[in-house]
């Protein structure tokens, strides 16, 4: 039997077959042509809930989506571009300014991919944006050619507003997936060694700018900070081999668009750490007994910061001595609560986690209030060390500040019942317990060294305030394989 061969007119006028169309408010439409399927149900290619995705190739429902329209591709036969919609992804998606004959950016071209992108195209240092080069004058391309290579004084023009926290971006840049494939030599046994704590850097800058897509890309989110003129670039959390290799990438990104100066310094944070009482205090006694020594493996004037830094103000201050967890605990909390055994309060202080400026217990060189408060983000924060993006001190300073914690988790019967002013313990005493062998020596080499290296600053050179360890920073080689052997 011949299989019947219905035709319908369609809405459009068209007579075609009815097996090829489908219904909608009782009007036939072409099925792909005029009408497409989503789920179970037929939309017009007009209708604006729906719309086409040039990066999953497919015709999706708006709602719930984040559109952005631009270049998905070029018509080969006219080398212009092929303008279309797709969904946001900053891992992606590149900004380009358009710029007039004088250098002026006239509009902003956004491509889906920054392997579409084509033509004269560079990425401007100073203002942190790749630029459309073609329009520009010959004598104008000189002079960006210059001045695009210089380091600016990092404008925010990112697409998100700037925050003083990194808690109303972080699930943002979390979410977005990147490349965590280890492309860097990693010693997997130092890292084993680090142990499972997780970890998170804040890099304060005074000039220079990441672009946008290497921030979601790197894991780098743009932060403001009142007490330096450029940006604050604060890490995702990481751990293991895949978030020191995404660390090692970090630097390099800083290094190449970012500078400091002695307004900034690198604070660590480390995650991971027993959330109960008597270890909290164990860490905090650990941490007063071992500061003087941690004061000269830094600048003389590190606890003093107001006698450099252009504020006036003192950021990382020595600890107090507390006769009690209690008593360390109320101070903690600006005098304003009492220790209940609750440890997960938000601090009464900035309870939105908006406005951590108003926690003035903070300001000491090792911080572990969101210890005793917040239900997330609890880490322990170190907050002393110079700017600095050399990867052999940084990576060693991570060591140092684990060792701390490490030490006080293996000690904590000894820490409590031994007063602070006789713990007597000392920084080769704490890597030496807690490392291997081979890594302990190279940490009692980079202490040692730092402590003659800075009484020699300010002795010798008249620098108590470390300038010239900043000038430097770059050049200095400690000759440590910690975690990785290469040179950055």
């Amino acid at each position: 039997m011949l299989q019947r061969t219905t035709r319908v007119v369609t809405a459009s006028g068209k007579r075609v077959l009815k097996a090829n169309c489908c219904t909608i408010n009782g009007e036939y439409y072409i099925k792909e042509e005029e009408a497409v399927k989503i789920g179970t149900s037929w939309y017009l290619k007009g209708d604006p809930r729906i719309f086409y995705d040039y990066g999953s190739q497919s015709w999706r429902k708006t709602r719930g989506v984040n559109i952005c329209k631009g270049i998905v591709g070029w018509d080969l036969t006219t080398d212009r571009p092929i303008i279309g919609s797709f969904e946001v992804d900053h891992t992606r998606n590149i900004e380009v300014a358009k710029l007039d004959s004088n250098g002026n950016p006239r509009s902003m071209d956004i491509y889906m991919d920054r392997a579409l992108v084509k033509g004269p195209i560079h990425f401007n240092k100073n203002l942190g944006l790749y630029e459309d080069t073609t329009a520009l004058s010959p004598i104008m391309k000189k002079v960006e050619t210059v001045l695009a290579d210089t380091i600016g004084q990092g404008i925010y023009n990112y697409s998100f507003n700037q925050e003083y926290s990194s808690s109303k971006h972080m699930e943002k840049f979390l979410k977005y997936p990147r490349d965590m494939r280890i492309n860097n030599p990693i010693n997997l046994e130092d890292v084993k060694e680090f142990g499972e704590f997780s970890f998170g850097l804040e890099f304060e800058t005074a000039a220079g700018k990441i672009s946008q897509a290497d921030c979601f890309n790197l894991g780098l989110i743009p932060l403001r900070d009142g007490s330096i003129s450029g940006i604050e670039y604060t890490t995702i959390p990481m751990q293991g081999p895949e978030g020191f290799n995404l660390l090692i990438n970090q630097v390099k990104a800083l290094q190449k668009s970012t500078t400091f100066d002695k307004e900034c310094s690198l604070h660590v944070h480390l995650g991971g750490y027993p959330i109960e009482a008597k270890s909290i205090w164990a860490l905090y006694k650990l941490l007063v007994a071992i500061e003087p020594q941690i004061g000269r493996i830094m600048p003389l004037f590190a606890f003093n910061t107001s006698k450099f830094k252009a504020k006036g103000k003192d950021y990382c201050t020595k600890l107090r001595k507390y006769a009690s967890f209690e008593e360390y605990y109320t101070y903690c909390s600006g005098d304003r609560m009492r220790f209940d055994g609750c440890l997960t309060y938000p601090h009464p202080m900035d309870e939105e986690d908006r406005a951590k400026w108003n926690i003035h217990a903070r300001y000491v060189w090792a911080n572990i209030i969101n210890l005793l408060f917040k239900k997330q983000g609890k880490t322990a924060e170190f907050r002393i060390h110079a700017p600095t993006f050399n990867i052999q001190k940084i990576i060693n300073w991570m060591f140092i500040c684990a060792a701390i914690l490490k030490y006080a988790i293996k000690n904590k019967d000894r820490l409590l019942k031994s007063p602070m002013s006789t713990l007597g313990v000392t920084l080769e005493d704490v890597v030496t317990n807690v490392y291997s062998r081979r890594i302990s020596l190279q940490l009692v080499d980079y202490i040692q060294y730092r402590e003659i290296y800075f009484r020699q600053l300010a002795n010798k050179y008249n620098d108590p305030a470390g300038m010239i360890d900043l000038r430097i920073d770059r050049e200095q080689d400690f000759g440590t394989d910690l975690v990785t052997t290469v040179k950055h």
